[in-house]
Parts: C-alpha cells; structure tokens; sequence
C-alpha cells in the first residue's frame, strides 16, 4: 500500500514566486504547479510517498524523505503523528535536517 500525505506542505508552504529561491550559495528551482501565475505550492512532500513508521489502536505515525534534488538541494526528514483520542483527531509534525549544512524548512497544514 503506498501512503500519502496531502495535508501538509513543506518544506515550503503557501508559493514559491517564479519556484526560485537562494540560500547561503544554494540555489533551488522548483516546477510551477501554478504556471499561470509563475508560482510553486504547497512544497514537495505532499506528493512523495510516505512509510508506515508506527502503529497502534489509536496512533499512527508516517515518515517521508525528500532527498535534495534540483527543487531543494538540503536533505530533510519528515514525520506526522495522527493521534486520535478523546478530544478528538491531535496531528504532530516534526522535520529534521539530514544534511550537513543548515537547510530552510517550514511545515504548512492543509485543512483538509
């Protein structure tokens, strides 16, 4: 079964103007999603597949690995906790740098 995760964005959310960016002497060029107005969005996980880290009656935790690439050159890690529980639906996110320098990122949620 392959996973996805469509309800969050990164390492970018919301739009990449001209899907261009450069930091610290890195440079990345991101595909348009929006080529009518010149923009990438929502980042690139949301359409990698994630693995199936843990699982328990009322928890599921999902990891995803965008490796660097011509889009975003640094080498992240990604994991969301979905824990059901009285009070309702609680989803945690956690990213961790895997390269060895730093690397921007920012997690968006997509209500869904």
């Amino acid at each position: 079964m392959q996973l996805r995760s469509r309800s969050g964005s990164g390492p970018w959310p919301n739009r990449l103007g001209d899907g261009r960016y450069a930091l610290d002497g890195r440079s990345g060029r991101a595909a348009w999603d929006e080529p009518e107005r010149r923009n990438a969005i929502h980042g690139l996980v949301r359409w990698l597949p994630w693995r199936l880290q843990s699982r328990a009656q009322n928890v599921v935790v999902l990891a995803c690995t965008l490796f660097a690439q011509p889009a975003y050159p640094w080498r992240l890690e990604f994991v969301l906790e979905y824990r059901l529980g009285r009070d309702g639906l609680a989803v945690t996110a956690a990213v961790t740098n895997a390269d060895e320098v730093p690397a921007p990122s920012v997690w968006g949620s997509i209500p869904i």
